[in-house]
């Protein structure tokens, strides 16, 4: 459960880093892993590597991002891809 204390850090809580991924995956749709962690840890710090992977999986459960086997990427879903 995502929940705010005292100690928390905005600038490497999941909901900044799950704003971050959205952002980097907009702009250059999709991306291999090692490439949209190395662009969102350029941006928040190496302090942020421990919310990585749920920062992912908050994207995964909420649906705005998809894993493609062919490609090895991470993918941003749209409106136009979820009608098909």
């Amino acid at each position: 459960m995502l929940r705010p204390t005292k100690y928390l850090d905005l600038k490497t809580c999941v909901l900044r880093l799950a704003a971050l991924m959205l952002m980097e995956l907009s702009a250059s749709r999709p991306l291999a892993l090692p490439d949209l962690e190395a662009r969102v840890l350029s941006e928040a710090g190496d302090a942020a590597r421990l919310n990585l992977v749920s920062a992912l999986n908050l994207l995964f459960l909420l649906g705005r991002i998809d894993y493609d086997d062919g490609a090895d990427a991470i993918v941003l879903l749209t409106e136009e891809a979820e009608a098909r």
